[in-house]
């Protein structure tokens, strides 16, 4: 049977250097290799006056380097850590690959993210011009893809089925077909074979028949109206309702023609059937029969229409 061996008992000795205590095995001791506690304070008992020609000594690379070499300690004021900046990013590099690591940044991080520091941090850095411009180029990029398009899509989608939404297709639209571009895309939609064939349905449909009649209803009682107002007449209409409208009496608007009788009801564009109205009533009374103007045009009373 073998014999078990004797592990030596650690002799105690203190560092030559900084002073404190560690432990050292008696044949260290004998070749006088005991007297420092690490490899950084042997290092540091060989360099005079380091601190005064602006160097320090790395703990890791063990090179003498500049003082700005060395990042400061939080709660030691003016005091630098012991490795490099170079050392310290590589050992944080391998540490954080560990599972141990991981879970050391990442409690770090909620730590320093819960703190008032790390608040006001976050908080400047989204009011920032570079997070800013990092958002919108993130966005650009996302949108780009098919998800971010599908995404895009339905929220278009989302927003128009709205009433909102709606309210603003339609203002959209009416104010595109007004324009000169979309009048001339309209006139070469109608001219193509897909425009005459979409034109040619709705015409056979019964919505679209109904639309032909009244369009020719209205044309018939255009050519049989009588059109006899003049400019200066519209003046003394005017005068006689002292600018006012006259049904609601506003003066503050743009006075509209409205004729009492709608040409639609066979009403004549005359001296008689012709009030001044504002935009308001004038789109509000549209072709009923049931507005009475506020007092008498001219006195000619009652305002009469055609002969039926």
């Amino acid at each position: 049977m073998s014999k078990n061996k004797k592990t030596p008992n650690k002799l105690k000795r203190r560092c030559a250097e900084c002073g404190s205590s560690f432990e050292v095995y008696p044949s260290h001791a004998k070749n006088g290799d005991g007297k420092y506690c690490s490899t950084y304070c042997y290092h540091r008992s060989r360099i005079v006056s380091i601190e005064d020609n602006g160097l320090k000594l790395c703990t890791k690379c063990h090179q003498m380097l500049p003082i700005d070499a060395f990042f400061l300690t939080h709660n030691q004021g003016s005091k630098r850590k012991p490795m490099c900046k170079y050392c310290r990013a590589n050992y944080q590099k391998i540490h954080g690959q560990t599972e141990s690591g991981k879970k050391v940044i990442l409690e770090g991080r909620k730590k320093y993210e819960s703190s008032k520091r790390g608040k006001t941090t976050r908080r400047r850095y989204e009011q920032s011009e570079n997070r800013k411009a990092d958002r919108r180029q993130r966005a650009r990029a996302y949108y780009h893809t098919e998800e971010g398009r599908t995404l895009i899509r339905q929220r278009v989608a989302d927003y128009y089925n709205t009433e909102h939404g709606k309210e603003v297709n339609r203002r959209a639209g009416l104010k595109y077909s007004r324009s000169e571009y979309g009048k001339a895309r309209k006139k070469q939609y109608d001219a193509s074979p897909k425009g005459k064939a979409v034109w040619r349905r709705y015409f056979e449909s019964p919505k679209g028949r109904a639309a032909v009649g009244r369009m020719r209803n209205k044309r018939r009682a255009r050519l049989s109206i009588e059109c006899t107002l003049t400019s200066e007449e519209w003046q003394e209409i005017l005068s006689d309702y002292e600018r006012a409208c006259a049904y609601c009496g506003r003066t503050d608007q743009v006075l509209q023609i409205d004729h009492v009788i709608p040409i639609s009801k066979n009403g004549h564009h005359t001296k008689k059937n012709v009030v001044p109205a504002c935009g308001r009533c004038n789109l509000a009374k549209r072709d009923k029969l049931d507005w009475i103007p506020r007092k008498p045009n001219h006195a000619s009373l009652p305002i009469e229409g055609p002969e039926k």
